[in-house]
């Protein structure tokens, strides 16, 4: 009988654990996204026509990228 509470009390265990880790990683990927979220939202450009070039800039980087790594 000891055995069979030991082990009901470690599957408690078990679970309350992984549920307080899941929470933990969802706590700080929440942070992390708001950080994010709060960092783009404060650069602005202040010349659209200089963030335009670099816009294409970036895409042709990108795009440069990724049909090198397709070859």
């Amino acid at each position: 009988m000891g055995e069979f509470l030991l082990e009901l009390l470690f599957l408690f265990a078990e679970v309350i654990f992984e549920a307080l880790f899941e929470f933990a990683l969802e706590a700080a990927f929440d942070l992390i996204v708001r950080a994010m979220a709060e960092v783009s939202e404060i650069s602005e450009f202040k010349n659209p026509l200089l963030a335009s070039v670099g816009y294409v800039l970036l895409g042709a980087a990108t795009g440069g990228l990724s049909l090198e790594s397709a070859s």
